[in-house]
């Protein structure tokens, strides 16, 4: 689901035909190095090794990453 002004937005670009005019660029999959210099190492290393088959093995790695909450509904 969309938040309301993402909607509003999309559809102002596409009623006045600003999409026409505009150049879209497909960011690249980051690699780890990349995401370094935005995220701690730490929280890095807990993103690559996470997954719905091993989640509860990183509930302290959660918290401390302030993540847990996103994965509620998968417990």
């Amino acid at each position: 689901m969309k938040p309301h002004r993402i909607r509003m937005a999309h559809n102002l670009v596409l009623n006045y035909g600003l999409y026409r005019k505009m150049e879209v660029y497909r960011p690249h999959k980051a690699v780890a190095d990349e995401m370094t210099r935005f995220h701690s190492d730490e929280y890095v290393k807990f993103i690559q090794n996470v997954g719905p088959d091993n989640i509860m093995e990183f509930n302290k790695q959660m918290q401390r990453c302030n993540i847990h909450i996103l994965f509620i509904d998968i417990l």
